[in-house]
């Protein structure tokens, strides 16, 4: 007699288990792989958007306001800057007082509400003197 009749299906269903789960794994992957690629690149838009951000708030003489674009809600806030470095008494050749005026400048965009899986948020911020 023999007693090792069955043996094979045990062995199929063995590798069948271990192929299925193998295969999860790779698609689980798969898709971790994707989302991170999709949340990168909208990372890269939102910093290219808070970059605009500046340049509008430059382009409208360190004024704050708001806009969107591509459903990126861009926020600029731009104040003098009352703790100035370079508030010394210049003068020119001629005598007179040279104005230095500093702006500071930070803009948001933002993707998204903030606590979803798809919420991007990046913040630039600049000092410049006008």
């Amino acid at each position: 007699m023999n007693k090792q009749t069955g043996f094979a299906i045990v062995a199929a269903m063995f590798l069948l288990i271990i192929v299925g789960l193998l295969g999860k794994y790779l698609v689980n992957i798969s898709g971790v792989h994707h989302k991170t690629t999709i949340l990168s690149l909208q990372s890269a838009r939102a910093y290219h958007a808070a970059k605009s951000g500046i340049e509008w708030g430059i382009v409208n003489a360190c004024n704050s306001g708001s806009y969107s674009i591509n459903n990126f809600d861009i926020t600029i806030t731009a104040a003098s800057d009352a703790g100035n470095p370079y508030d010394e008494n210049l003068v020119d050749t001629s005598g007179g007082a040279i104005p230095i005026n500093i702006c500071k400048i930070n803009s948001k965009a933002e993707y998204g509400t903030y606590g979803t899986a798809d919420y991007i948020a990046r913040t630039v911020e600049v000092t410049i003197n006008e």
